[in-house]
């Protein structure tokens, strides 16, 4: 495809809003890469892997299949983010505790929060001070790793998953509306049948390398199928199902 004709269909799906914009060609895009052939491309490719696109040329659905690869995107993104900040909090406590033990942490954790801000160590924390404040010495922490040296791993993996679940995702992620909304809307596709075969998934935590339900004790269901996701009361006892296998 011509550079030129490239260029044009770039500006055209940049112009769209509910277009699933491929990553590549959204960077490619913002970083005014020359190769616009190629992502333009992977993107078309992209498309028709994507169920959905099927709708897209059905009479009366293509409104309903952009708003729901917009949704799909908007969930990504949001998720990412959230997991991102998850792991930046909790591998840094995790890696401490191997390498200094559990009375330097006692003795660091409260301290760790100022560290924000160094300008010869900067901290990565892409959520930003304002959303959620880095290094805060949450109590579960500590209970967490205190659990953890005496040897009794499930009770810190539960404490871990409190701290997870409540002090980080629950802040970052879980108390979005929008992104609420379209938990909910995957939960109702799934359960109605209401869009393609395999679009929306059952929400379920799968303890494998697989991306599909398999019928085994590796894969976690929710409880309830109209659950909502986001209620920290109703996603615990779906996430303390996982911490019970530690045991």
């Amino acid at each position: 495809m011509p550079t030129d004709a490239c260029a044009s269909e770039l500006e055209n799906t940049m112009d769209n809003p509910f277009y699933f914009l491929h990553p590549k060609l959204k960077a490619q895009a913002e970083n005014k890469v020359e190769n616009f052939a190629q992502a333009v491309e992977e993107a078309r490719q992209a498309s028709k892997n994507n169920r959905l696109s099927i709708s897209s040329y059905v009479p009366g659905l293509q409104g309903i299949s952009s708003l729901s690869q917009y949704s799909f995107n908007y969930v990504y993104e949001k998720m990412a983010l959230g997991n991102t900040t998850l792991f930046l909090d909790v591998y840094q406590l995790h890696a401490f505790y191997k390498q200094r033990g559990l009375e330097d942490l006692k003795t660091c954790l409260n301290l760790r929060q100022d560290i924000y801000g160094n300008s010869q160590f900067p901290i990565l924390w892409p959520i930003g001070q304002n959303n959620l404040k880095f290094g805060l010495p949450y109590d579960d922490i500590l209970l967490a790793f205190e659990a953890i040296e005496a040897g009794n791993i499930a009770q810190g993996v539960v404490h871990l998953a409190y701290h997870e679940q409540i002090n980080i995702l629950q802040t970052t992620m879980y108390s979005d509306e929008q992104l609420i909304v379209f938990l909910w809307g995957n939960q109702f596709s799934y359960v109605t049948g209401f869009l393609p075969d395999n679009v929306a998934q059952p929400v379920e935590l799968t303890l494998a390398s697989q991306c599909q339900f398999i019928d085994n004790k590796r894969t976690i269901k929710f409880s309830d199928e109209v659950a909502n996701l986001a209620d920290v009361d109703q996603r615990m006892p779906f996430v303390l199902k996982a911490a019970d296998r530690f045991d």
